[in-house]
């Protein structure tokens, strides 16, 4: 595991931005006294974690390669045929071209998870000296979540296709320490447990203290502060039933999960606590919400946003030869688009457009293009959102008529007719609904390896319905370089 873990304290070199004026500060990040210093206050906790999320928009984590670049480019979402990207689309791991996005996923995740221990450590070791009880309950709550899942996000990256046959294969080092000492590497089976052991953890934790569930998501500013305020911006209570969700669904456990959201549902249900987001705001001439932002559970607050995502990814105006350009394949009037979308009213449908650059067409998605500046959303960065459990719970349901209603809660609301199931059509119409909602999000990736998917749309093919074979090799990236040349346990 070399050089994996750092405990320099990057949460105190961040904090040194949020607190630059405490002189104390001024020292080198991983000098033990710096660190003493940033958890001899309640700020100085909330400071670290804050400085967790803020690293989690890092362009080698989830403000891009884990949302909308890495993942979703192997999920074939757009027309790759000339720049940087083709090793990704053709799950070409051993290209010279992946080695490092590959390494930089790898050593960022295990560094945030570190610093995430260090807080989990302090947590422990305060018993009561600095956090009250509250604070105490909801900054380890949200450090134990994001440990379990930046580890579950490596485990559906770098461990099997999961299924009784290959649960006992060994996957990725699951981490709960913050010195430098080498873990070993555990079977996907051992690292599940683990997951949902701290998501349960973080769960119980978070019930007692989390005001999103009795006051919801507080999207406005306090005057006496907002460490327990903006909640989808933290990983929330009703955040870490949803990654207990996805976790569950990994092991297969259907019986567990579905449990788990059709509580979720009636709960956030019954206190609104994130609705649909209106026609109204999403249709807004002015500053439309093509985030749908209301219904988004967890989300990064991402100040980076446009530069790292729109401008280097999306923008039309990047020429059809740039080596960053995702577009969809073919033409807007009959390409790759089109046959995404059954219903031409469909509000997600019309985040796309097309332009003519340098003679070609270019079609382009505008969901990350920048609002307002007045706007809410202005700088969220979307992980987990409500239809994503609705289709959770259509596919966990053994009754197609509740299966179907929440599909089309979700069709409804996105200004699409209804559709009826039937036993055989029932997980094309959930697969189809997926990835429509999921563009840019980075779980249309991990959905076909938890399906084992034999054929993908095909993401160097132009035609609009052309579609390529794969097998579970393509869903396994090899563990980088850094990892498997000084271990003797793989």
């Amino acid at each position: 595991m070399k050089n994996y873990i750092y405990k320099t304290l990057l949460i105190c070199g961040l904090a040194m931005l949020l607190l630059s004026c405490n002189k104390w500060l001024d020292v080198k990040p991983n000098d033990r006294l710096s660190e003493d210093a940033l958890f001899s206050t309640t700020q100085g906790f909330y400071n670290a974690l804050t400085g967790v999320y803020m690293e989690m928009t890092s362009t080698s984590s989830y403000g891009s390669s884990l949302s909308c670049e890495f993942l979703d480019i192997m999920a074939q979402y757009y027309y790759v045929h000339t720049n940087k990207y083709l090793p990704h689309v053709n799950f070409r791991f051993t290209d010279e071209r992946l080695k490092d996005p590959i390494e930089n996923i790898w050593q960022k995740s295990y560094s945030l998870i570190a610093n995430c221990n260090v807080i989990i450590d302090r947590c422990a070791q305060d018993k009561g000296v600095v956090l009250s009880t509250a604070n105490h309950s909801v900054i380890m709550g949200e450090a134990l979540a994001a440990r379990a899942m930046i580890h579950l996000d490596l485990l559906r990256l770098f461990g099997p296709v999961y299924s009784e046959q290959t649960k006992g294969q060994k996957a990725i080092p699951y981490v709960t320490v913050s010195d430098q000492s080498v873990q070993p590497i555990l079977t996907a089976r051992e690292v599940l447990a683990k997951i949902t052991e701290d998501l349960n953890q973080a769960s119980a934790l978070l019930k007692e203290h989390d005001p999103v569930i009795e006051k919801g998501v507080l999207n406005s500013s306090d005057p006496n502060g907002n460490n327990l305020r903006y909640r989808q911006y933290r990983l929330n209570y009703y955040a870490v039933q949803a990654l207990l969700v996805r976790a569950y669904m990994w092991g297969e456990d259907n019986g567990t999960a579905l449990t788990t959201v059709t509580a979720l549902i009636n709960e956030v249900e019954t206190k609104n606590t994130f609705p649909f987001t209106t026609s109204s705001a999403i249709t807004s001439t002015t500053n439309p919400d093509r985030l749908f932002s209301t219904e988004v559970m967890f989300a990064l607050y991402n100040s980076n946003r446009v530069k790292n995502v729109y401008e280097y990814n999306f923008i039309p105006t990047l020429a059809d030869d740039s080596q960053t350009l995702l577009k969809a394949g073919g033409t807007f009037a009959a390409g790759r688009v089109t046959a995404l979308y059954d219903d031409a009213n469909d509000y997600r449908f019309k985040t796309w457009g097309s332009t003519i650059i340098e003679g070609k067409e270019i079609v382009y998605t505008d969901k990350f293009k920048e609002p307002s500046s007045s706007s809410s959303f202005r700088y969220m960065m979307p992980l987990i959102r409500m239809s994503e459990m609705y289709l959770a719970l259509a596919e966990l349901t053994d009754d197609i008529t509740v299966a179907d209603e929440c599909i089309n809660k979700i069709r409804r609301n996105r200004n699409c007719t209804s559709i009826s199931s039937n036993s055989s059509s029932l997980f094309t119409n959930i697969t189809a609904e997926f990835r429509r909602e999921m563009i840019g999000e980075g779980q249309m990736f991990f959905f076909y390896k938890r399906h084992n998917f034999n054929k993908l749309p095909d993401g160097t093919n132009i035609g609009k319905n052309n579609t390529r074979s794969v097998t579970e090799s393509n869903y396994v990236i090899p563990l980088p370089d850094s990892e498997t040349s000084t271990r003797n346990d793989l």
